[in-house]
């Protein structure tokens, strides 16, 4: 969104995702994923694989 200058409210509107929705994920929040919302999200941005939205972190647990 920022190296777009997208707010949110303007991506919410492009994508038909809920304001709540995309707030979560900007604040890594979010518990799951809904198929429909990563697929707005990913042709919104014409991407070609959800590698390029995401980068999944692993916690290590000693």
């Amino acid at each position: 969104m920022e190296e777009r200058g997208l707010t949110q409210q303007e991506l919410s509107e492009a994508t038909k995702i809920g304001a709540a929705a995309l707030r979560n994920i900007r604040e890594n929040t979010a518990k799951r994923f809904d198929k429909g919302t990563l697929c707005a999200l990913i042709n919104y941005f014409d991407l070609e694989s959800l590698d390029e939205l995401f980068t999944i972190m692993y916690n290590s647990r000693d």
